[in-house]
C-alpha cells in the first residue's frame, strides 16, 4: 500500500476514469442529502463508462474502484473536534454483492476524506 502525503496530493494527478467515478459518487452523495452509503446496480457503472456487461468490463470497473480507494495520509488533521496526529484515509470502501440475481455495488463514502479534500487540495477533482 502506497501512502501519499498531503503535498504529493496537491501536485499529483488522477486517472480520468477515476475522476469520473469520484465525481459521479460525490454527485450522488450530494443528491442523497449527504448520505454516505450508496448501493447501485453495476449496470449504472457500465453505462457511465460506455462498457458492455462482460468479464473485461467488470475487471475495468473493479480497477477503477481500486484506484479510487488509494489511501492518503494526512498529518495533524481535525475532524468533528477530534485531533489526529497522522491518519490514513480512503475516498470510499466498496463491495460487490448479489441480490435477487442482480449484481450490485455497495459503496461507503468516507466523510473524513471529503473534509480533508476540502481543506488541503487546491483544485479537488470532486468539483461538480
Amino acid at each position: 500500500m502506497e501512502i501519499i502525503k498531503r503535498s504529493d496530493i496537491i501536485k499529483g494527478s488522477i486517472n480520468e476514469d477515476t475522476k469520473i467515478l469520484a465525481q459521479s459518487l460525490y454527485s450522488t452523495y450530494i443528491t442523497n442529502v449527504k448520505n454516505t452509503y450508496i448501493c447501485a446496480n453495476i449496470d449504472k457503472f457500465y453505462r457511465l463508462f460506455g462498457l458492455e456487461d462482460n468479464a473485461a468490463s467488470l475487471k475495468k470497473i473493479v480497477a477503477i474502484f481500486v484506484d479510487l480507494t488509494e489511501p492518503i495520509m494526512i498529518d495533524n488533521f481535525e475532524f468533528r473536534n477530534k485531533k489526529y496526529k497522522n491518519i490514513i484515509l480512503s475516498f470510499c470502501t466498496f463491495d460487490f454483492i448479489q441480490k435477487s440475481g442482480v449484481q450490485l455495488i455497495e459503496i461507503q463514502i468516507n466523510e473524513m476524506y471529503l473534509e480533508a479534500l476540502k481543506r488541503y487540495i487546491l483544485n479537488p477533482y470532486l468539483e461538480v
